[in-house]
């Protein structure tokens, strides 16, 4: 792989902006390449610009492909998105990564492929960092938890949110701090795990690491009136666990449906 003509024929496809049809023309061989750029070790180590475009072309040509396309979407291309997530390489490349992982997961078993590559953990950490300082940094955090939103939908992603030691911890912190959305899919990811990963243990750990507390929050100030519904189905299902924990504050016990 010759870096310098990699390095110039993707920065010519970047800004040209192909079109959809065009996109379709070059094919699974065009993402090949594509990915091959991306999980190069040369590329990892010196060419952060060339990896950039590629995982932002790649987002465009499965936006542009048709569905059976992106229902057999390789393992391997999860995997390589994952690795720009962990690598932080620009805010560009981060977006479009965050962006295929949303869009091109619900397909299939695409979900599963994405978790087996550790989509989950890399939200997770991302998620951390986020400083919310800037609008594109609020955006970065809204399209991380609407990432892990989407990996809840199976139950590998629910246990991998559920097993990480930050994951519940996370989503409760970002929830009424970032913005109405990123709180909206916080409420969606506790309600997903509430519903169909609530083991003993999980249950309790929600209390003692904040989600309680900030579910019984949202009910008292402006929010979607869906998520102060899902908030409240939440509290109701599990309100035997909670209702009586040392986790929540007296004030806001009086929260509780």
């Amino acid at each position: 792989m010759r870096s310098r003509a990699v390095d110039e024929s993707l920065a010519i496809l970047h800004h040209i902006g192909l079109a959809d049809s065009d996109l379709k023309k070059l094919g699974t061989e065009f993402v090949d390449s594509l990915v091959r750029v991306i999980t190069n070790l040369k590329f990892k180590r010196d060419h952060h610009q060339s990896r950039a475009y590629a995982t932002i072309l790649l987002r465009s040509a499965f936006r542009a492909a048709d569905p059976i396309q992106s229902v057999n979407a390789r393992s391997e291309i999860f995997a390589a998105v994952v690795g720009v997530l962990k690598d932080r390489i620009s805010e560009s490349a981060t977006k479009a990564a965050l962006k295929f992982l949303i869009e091109v997961s619900p397909w299939g078993r695409n979900r599963i492929k994405a978790v087996e590559g550790g989509t989950v953990a890399a939200l997770i950490e991302l998620l951390l960092e986020s400083d919310h300082c800037s609008s594109a940094a609020r955006r970065a955090t809204e399209l991380a938890m609407r990432g892990v939103e989407v990996m809840c939908g199976c139950a590998e992603g629910r246990a991998e949110v559920v097993g990480h030691a930050a994951g519940l911890a996370v989503v409760s912190k970002k929830m009424l701090r970032v913005s109405h959305a990123a709180t909206d899919g916080a409420v969606r990811i506790v309600a997903a795990v509430s519903r169909y990963s609530a083991t003993k243990g999980v249950v309790a750990e929600m209390a003692e690491v904040g989600v309680v507390a900030k579910l019984c929050l949202l009910l008292q100030v402006d929010v979607s009136w869906k998520s102060k519904e899902k908030a409240r189905e939440v509290l109701r299902a599990h309100s035997r666990a909670w209702r009586n924990s040392p986790c929540i504050p007296p004030h806001l016990i009086s929260s509780f449906p």
